[in-house]
């Protein structure tokens, strides 16, 4: 009787469980850094409070961003504000609270069932039109 090529060995595992450990270790401690690193940029890191552009907004004019914030219609066909923060009236006074950093979007379909409590996610060219950002050609979508 001829015997089998085939043989079974244990096999050891690629990594000691110290070192897996170890390495899990390092990855969880350094994902906040990972996460900041590659972050979008905000609403407020484009404009300023006063509305104005900052010198990021100035040095990405001309590019695609995408940007998070809360819907706030506009008086102008076409246009809406992006805010940081719900812009809806207050339940208390009926007047509008700061709501942070806003900038114009403009070119959007506004898709039904935007709210102004709920978040959207805008992007588009960013432009710099009389010191002030705004987001040309946007879209919009429900987050």
């Amino acid at each position: 009787m001829t015997s089998s090529a085939f043989q079974c060995r244990a096999v050891s595992p690629a990594l000691p469980r110290r070192a897996f450990l170890a390495g899990a270790a390092g990855l969880v401690g350094a994902a906040p850094f990972g996460a900041a690193a590659s972050a979008a940029p905000g609403i407020a890191d484009l404009a300023g409070g006063d509305g104005r552009a900052s010198a990021l907004a100035r040095r990405l004019a001309g590019e695609f961003v995408t940007l998070r914030g809360y819907f706030a219609p506009s008086v102008t066909d076409g246009e809406f504000l992006l805010y940081e923060a719900p812009a809806a009236p207050c339940q208390l006074c009926g007047g509008l609270h700061d709501a942070g950093a806003s900038l114009v979007a403009a070119g959007a379909e506004i898709p039904a069932g935007v709210s102004m409590l709920r978040l959207i996610e805008a992007r588009g060219r960013l432009a710099i039109a009389d010191g002030m950002p705004r987001l040309e050609g946007a879209g919009l979508s429900l987050v």
